[in-house]
């Protein structure tokens, strides 16, 4: 969530000042037989990091986003509040 994001290195710094490079591309099937594509960054030093790898669904990522982006929106906001 307090990760940093450098889009032209396509990596990812952790809080700590660790840095995670794009590695590989990942697929997996869910139990329902979907398949994901998983985006999967490595530390340069994972024996040392605070974790040795990141894995991204970017969909899932986007989809999170364009919900957040609803809910803080004018109807949204309204929507919800009839919920309380």
């Amino acid at each position: 969530e307090n990760w940093t994001y450098d889009e032209a290195q396509d990596s990812y710094i952790h809080p700590e000042g660790w840095t995670y490079h794009f590695d590989r591309i990942k697929h997996r099937q869910t139990s329902t037989g979907f398949t994901q594509e998983i985006k999967v960054y490595k530390a340069d030093n994972p024996d040392l990091a605070p974790q040795k790898g990141l894995y991204l669904n970017q969909r899932y990522q986007e989809l999170k986003q364009i919900e957040s982006q609803a809910l803080l929106s004018e109807e949204g906001s309204r929507i919800f509040a009839q919920r309380k």
